[in-house]
Order: C-alpha cells, then sequence, then structure tokens
C-alpha cells in the first residue's frame, strides 16, 4: 500500500461494565489511518493532515471539516475518504461512513483496511452479521490477520453463536498464543455462559503474558466475584486502582467485593469514591447501603 499507516486501537472503558456481572460486551475497532497520498494534490494533503491532528486530539467535528475540505479539493483522495469514514464512525453517522468505506474499496477490492473499518463500522452499529462479512473479506487477502478474527469471534458471541465465537478464538491463538486480547474475549465468551472457572483460566493467561493488561485483572476480579472469591477479587481491583487512580468501575467493583465480604466500612469508601469519580450507580448505592 503507497501510504503511511497509523494505527488507533479504541476501546469502550470499563464504565460499559458497571451495572451488571453477567452480561459484557466489549468492542475493540481497530482503525487505520493513512496520513500521506503520494501523487496527491498538496493541499488535499495538508487538510488531510490537519484533520489528522485534529483526530488525534478527539476534536471529530472540526477534523470532519478538514476531511471535507481535502475531498472538495481532490474527490479521488483514498486516504482522505478512509479517514472521514472513520471520523464519521466516531460521529456514530454510519451510513456516511459506508459510503466512504465502500468509495475505496470501488477503488480497490484488495484493500483490506477499507474493508477492516468498514466492518468496523458495522460493528459499531450493531449490524454483527454484515461486519462478520467485511471482516471475512480481509481473511481473503489475509488469512493471519488476528484482529479480524477476534472481531468475528466478538461478533460471534453478540449474535449468541457460542460455538462460532469460540472458534475464531481458537483460530487467532493457533496464530499467536500470545495475544492477551484474545484470551480476554474468549474468557468474556465464556462468562456469558457463566463458565466462570474457564473464564478465569484465561484472564489468567492474560495478566501471566502481561502484568500491566488492566482489563485483564478487572475481568479476572468480576469473574472471581461471580465465584464467591471477594477477598482475592478485591485483591485483583486494587492492583487495577493503583495503576490507575481515576477508574471509578474499578473502584464501585472494589465496594461491591468489600461489601459482600462483610467489609462495609471499606465499600462506603469505595462508593464514594466512584461517586466522586462520577460512577452512575455510586450514588444510589451510597444511599442505600452506607447511610
Amino acid at each position: 500500500m503507497s501510504s503511511i499507516l497509523i494505527i488507533e486501537y479504541f476501546f469502550v472503558g470499563f464504565a460499559k461494565f458497571a451495572s451488571t456481572l453477567k452480561h459484557h460486551t466489549f468492542i475493540l475497532l481497530f482503525i487505520f489511518f493513512s496520513s500521506l497520498g503520494f501523487c496527491q494534490n498538496l493541499q488535499s494533503v495538508k487538510w488531510n493532515n490537519l484533520g489528522l491532528r485534529k483526530f488525534n486530539k478527539q476534536n471529530f467535528k472540526e477534523a470532519l471539516a478538514d476531511f471535507n475540505k481535502a475531498i472538495e479539493i481532490d474527490a479521488a483522495f483514498i486516504s482522505a475518504h478512509n479517514n472521514r469514514g472513520i471520523t464519521y464512525t466516531k460521529l456514530k453517522k454510519f451510513d456516511l461512513a459506508e459510503q466512504d468505506f465502500s468509495y475505496c474499496i470501488s477503488k480497490d477490492q484488495e484493500n483490506t483496511t477499507a474493508w477492516f473499518n468498514r466492518a468496523a463500522a458495522k460493528q459499531a452499529s450493531e449490524d454483527y452479521k454484515s461486519a462478520i462479512i467485511c471482516y471475512e473479506h480481509v481473511l481473503q487477502s489475509e488469512p493471519s490477520d488476528i484482529q479480524a478474527l477476534i472481531q468475528i469471534g466478538i461478533c460471534q458471541k453478540e449474535l449468541k453463536s457460542y460455538k462460532k465465537s469460540l472458534a475464531a478464538f481458537h483460530s487467532a491463538l493457533l496464530l499467536d498464543n500470545s495475544n492477551t486480547q484474545t484470551y480476554i474475549q474468549r474468557g468474556l465468551l465464556k462468562m456469558s455462559k457463566n463458565k466462570n472457572e474457564e473464564s478465569l483460566l484465561d484472564f489468567n493467561t492474560a495478566t501471566d503474558l502481561d502484568s500491566n493488561c488492566l482489563e485483564a485483572y478487572y475481568y479476572k476480579a468480576l469473574a472471581k466475584m461471580e465465584l464467591g472469591k471477594y477477598s482475592s477479587a478485591r485483591k485483583d481491583l486494587t492492583i487495577v486502582i493503583t495503576k490507575d487512580p481515576l477508574n471509578a468501575d474499578a473502584y464501585y467493583k472494589r465496594g461491591v467485593a468489600n461489601f459482600d465480604n462483610g467489609s462495609k466500612k471499606k465499600a462506603c469508601a469505595d462508593f464514594r469514591k466512584a461517586m466522586e469519580l462520577q460512577h452512575k450507580l455510586a450514588k444510589a448505592t451510597l444511599t442505600k447501603y452506607c447511610n
């Protein structure tokens, strides 16, 4: 591919999981940015790069305006279409994102970046079946693309296809058995079927592979709480809090673990901290259990 690619890993934060231990949705979007085009109009490239800088500062509406200008100057600028499509995805304008990615694909059917980004947009809009089809196009050209396999596994989980989801994660692990995200996602799949002991093995593997993987510690704690292992869960959540002291979900869940373990005073302290960090459930929990 004749352009420089910048990869951004975007995933939903822990707040998504605050209200339940049993139902988890984890969307991980691997979004590819091409920043420089060759044989492009220099003004178009300038606006595209300005858009990238604004996007990286999460100024999505301003970035969109710059990508629009790049495309106005050069309607055939593939990178600008790709980047605008990603920005539309961030702004939840999925139909418009689809148009940009489809344009990229119409110019190059083997454009795996555009196929992946179109899949990510479909996935973000909860059109999981269409997302899987797009990820499969990626795999046709790049059969060893682990991220496409992981995302297929996530989509199949959302479609309640346990066996197909498990098979996708298994295929990803055959390609690379040291990828922590595969173990985390397979662990979440098993938790969705209340196979908490099995999920714990996957989360343990993830933390063994990466001792700084806070996601894995967090989900490991949730699995332990489902199994009634509150003291051990509290230790995992303390690791998360130590490394990420602004993590409201970790404080809230540690409060739950403390409360269920009989430590009301510690639980209420955690709920208060979670409330300070604007956790949605903390205030009601404090009112009910700590007054």
